[in-house]
Formats: structure tokens, C-alpha cells, sequence
């Protein structure tokens, strides 16, 4: 085997980081290739203390940067554009903070390129810092892991011990209320807890830009062609748990049937808008023709002989008791003309084959939610519990995740 060329290899890197076309230039799924390759690549040299230690950081950065939010740090340097540097001591005064703490915070975010240092020692906005403005992606990821997910891990191997290793699957009695020393469910603690309710609502906000108004096209066109009849008029869709109706906007794109009836369902808070990120998403000249209907999927379902009806990202926030009501209660209403579309992370059977981010996701399920994400088998077998049958499983082999579409229908009688 040939000695690698290590002054090359080095140089290469070097010049590739600071390309200002290395963030820009390249696209989404270009951007993931090449984060991974890096990835694959630090695996190799680093130790296992070194990445320990890496995943250290990771846990105490949110933290850090949670209590620079808090003090007023990055207000500060986002709130006049034409002053974008500021001495130790001018932080501390603006925010009336010790200074010693001003010290040690920015030290310490220095080292992430949170802030960048003038010669003349003066802390210096840049893009990240620009990056944390209020309302921001972030800005609300910070918010949300400080909050609410990180004191939830840091409880992680005590529960566990209490439990006697035992899974927690009561999404009213788990590690989540363990950590936060309440008998609330997630969702209604956080209607307690302004800042990270927001926030949550900001990140599920951008997380449906990015997955629900692109795995429709999972589905070839000849799928709703040969689904719904071109100029039918009662081809009826309901979005279960549906948010800001982003799926029902993405489908507009893909019916051959402008008149198709589209019914967006939520609880009434986010159908009646109380909640300021979830307005009704209208990217289609059609929108306007989306109805709101305040429900619950916990209850029985109102639209009864739906030609669709599309539960996206809600099964993997619920143990498999409360997974099985949300299920029933769409199996009692379709009819056999009906199909139940399930967009959701769905993982291998194997051992091994599940990337990364999949992985932490299904992490967190459990630590908030008491859940999971599943694989195709554990689906297959929830979804026949209640009468389903898995139809057909559609994925996009670009994507980098395992975001998958399972087309369902009833389950047929035998005779």
C-alpha cells in the first residue's frame, strides 16, 4: 500500500476550509457527502478519549450557550449592526454581569468560533453569532436543548437504575418526568414553560419545511394519478396531527384534482392560532380551499371515508399504547377505498444500519417521550394489531436519512 501523501492530505483540507464557497457553493445533499466524509475521517485519527471528550463538549456547549442567551450576550451584538465589537468590559456593563463571568463565557465560545478576536482583543461578531438571534433556528435549538432535553439525559442513568433497567413506556410517567419532577406529559408541560414551548413549536415549524413539503414526492405522480381521478369531486384528504398544513400544501402540488376536499386537523390552540409560529401554511395557489377542523387524534376520527388520510411525524412521538388509539381510531373510519399514508423515520431490522442521526433521534424519543422510532417490522406488526396492512414502503434513496413513506390500507376480510 502506497504511503499516503500526509503534507497533501493536510493541504487540501486546509484550503477546502476556507473556500467561502464551503457553505454556500454547495448543495444540501453535497453538504451532507462531504460532512460525513469529514466525519468518517476524524473517526479514524482521534481516540477514544478524544472523542469522549468531544462528546463533552457537545453536552455543555447548548449549556453555555443558553446562559449567554440568558445574560443578554448575543442581544447585545445583534441589536445594531454597525457595532459589531465590543471589550470584556463593555459586555459586562451593557449586560451587568460580572466580568470575570464575561471572561470565562466568551473564552470558551471563542474556542467554537462562536465569536471571532480582533488584534486588539476585542470580542467581534461573526456569522454563528448572527446566527443567534432571537427567533432563530439556533436560537430555538439552544433554547430547546438547555430546557428541556439536556436535563433529561443528565437523569438518564439514575432512572434507569431506579426502574431496574426497565423501558419506559408511559408517555405520562417517564424519564421526562423524572428529570423535571412533574406528572405533566411533554405537551402540556410546556404550555407552563413559555420559552420552550415557543421554541419547540419554532423547531417542529422548520423541521416540516424541511421533511413534510418533500416527502410527497416520494410518491411518483402516476401514484395520485391512478389514485384519484382526474377532475373528481369527492376525492376528500385529512392531515392528522397536521400543524401548519405544509403536507396538505405539498400535495397540492401533486393532485390531479384541484377539487379535492383537504381538511388540516390539530388541536384547537394550534388550528385557532394561539400559537404565533403555526400560522396556515399557503404555498399553493389552492390553499385557500384548506378547512380547519379542531381535533384530537386521541378521539374518534370525524371524516369518515377519507380517500387519504396522512399522520406525518406523529407516531414516533407516542409508546405503542397511545400509537395503537391513533391508529384504531383511523382504521374504524376508512373504508376500502381508503389509504393511510405514514411519514415517519423508519429504521432497518438490522443491527448497524441505521445512520447516525437516526440513532440520537430515537434517543430522544425515548428520554421525552417515552417512545421510539421504529423499524419496518415493528410498524408491520403495530399496524396489524388494529386491523392495517402495510402496503407498500416508498423511500428516497438520496435522502440521507431513513424518512420513509408506508402506504396502508384496511386489512381484508376473509370470507
Amino acid at each position: 500500500m502506497a504511503k499516503m501523501d500526509y503534507p497533501g492530505l493536510l493541504s487540501t483540507l486546509s484550503q477546502a476550509a476556507s473556500s467561502p464557497s464551503i457553505q454556500t457553493g454547495l448543495t444540501r445533499t453535497e453538504q451532507q457527502n462531504l460532512y460525513q466524509a469529514c466525519a468518517k475521517l476524524s473517526a479514524c485519527v482521534e481516540t477514544p478519549q478524544d472523542r469522549l471528550l468531544k462528546g463533552s463538549f457537545d453536552f455543555i456547549l447548548p449549556t453555555i450557550l443558553r446562559l449567554a442567551i440568558d445574560i443578554g450576550i448575543f442581544t447585545l451584538f445583534n441589536e445594531d449592526d454597525s457595532v459589531q465589537e465590543f471589550d470584556v468590559s463593555e459586555i459586562a456593563t451593557r449586560t451587568k454581569t460580572d466580568q470575570v463571568l464575561i471572561y470565562r463565557i466568551m473564552r470558551f465560545l471563542i474556542t467554537f468560533d462562536m465569536f471571532d478576536v480582533t488584534p486588539e482583543g476585542r470580542c467581534k461578531a461573526n456569522t454563528f453569532t448572527k446566527s443567534f438571534r432571537s427567533g432563530t433556528g439556533a436560537y430555538d435549538t439552544v433554547i430547546l436543548l438547555s430546557g428541556l432535553t439536556l436535563p433529561v439525559f443528565s437523569r438518564l442513568p439514575a432512572y434507569f437504575q431506579k426502574t431496574g433497567n426497565t423501558l419506559p413506556e408511559n408517555a405520562k410517567m417517564g424519564l421526562f418526568q423524572d428529570a423535571h419532577d412533574t406528572d405533566l406529559p411533554v405537551y402540556d408541560w410546556l404550555n407552563h414553560r413559555k420559552a420552550e414551548r415557543d421554541a419547540f413549536h419554532q423547531v417542529m415549524a422548520a423541521s416540516e419545511s424541511l421533511n413534510d413539503s418533500v416527502w410527497a414526492h416520494y410518491l411518483p405522480q402516476n401514484w395520485f394519478l391512478d389514485k384519484f381521478a382526474s377532475g373528481s369531486s369527492d376525492v376528500t384528504l385529512v392531515d392528522v396531527g397536521g400543524n401548519s398544513g405544509k403536507v396538505l400544501n405539498a400535495f397540492l402540488h401533486r393532485l390531479p384534482t384541484p377539487q379535492a376536499r383537504l381538511i388540516l386537523q390539530d388541536i384547537p390552540d394550534v388550528i385557532q392560532g394561539e400559537y404565533k409560529d403555526v400560522p396556515l401554511c399557503r404555498t399553493h395557489e389552492n390553499a385557500s380551499q384548506i378547512e380547519k377542523m379542531g381535533h384530537s387524534f386521541f378521539d374518534p376520527q370525524p371524516v369518515h371515508g377519507a380517500s387519504l388520510y396522512v399522520l406525518s411525524r406523529v407516531i414516533h412521538n407516542w409508546p405503542d399504547k397511545e400509537a395503537l388509539i391513533i391508529l384504531q381510531h383511523i382504521q374504524a373510519a376508512m373504508n376500502d377505498q381508503s389509504t393511510l399514508l405514514i411519514c415517519d423515520c423508519v429504521f432497518s431490522d438490522q443491527l448497524g444500519k441505521v445512520p447516525y442521526t437516526d440513532a440520537t433521534s430515537d434517543m430522544i424519543m425515548m428520554a421525552v417521550f417515552s417512545s421510539l422510532e421504529r423499524s419496518e417490522g415493528h410498524f408491520r406488526s403495530l399496524l396489524e394489531s388494529v386491523g392495517l396492512e402495510l402496503q407498500k414502503v416508498w423511500r428516497d434513496p438520496l435522502n440521507g436519512t431513513l424518512l420513509t413513506v408506508l402506504e396502508v390500507v384496511r386489512k381484508k376480510q376473509l370470507a
